[in-house]
């Protein structure tokens, strides 16, 4: 996780996750989640 968070904050790189691990979740600068088959902001 290390290695990928500094390359998206290095070089301005966009990065999507998809965890179901809140401790990696929170890394995060923002998070969306699903809810109803329908995506929302956390």
């Amino acid at each position: 996780m290390e290695l990928l968070e500094g390359q998206w904050r290095d070089r301005g790189l966009t990065f999507i996750l998809v965890t179901h691990d809140s401790s990696v979740a929170r890394r995060a600068e923002r998070r969306l989640y699903l809810k109803g088959g329908a995506v929302k902001e956390a």
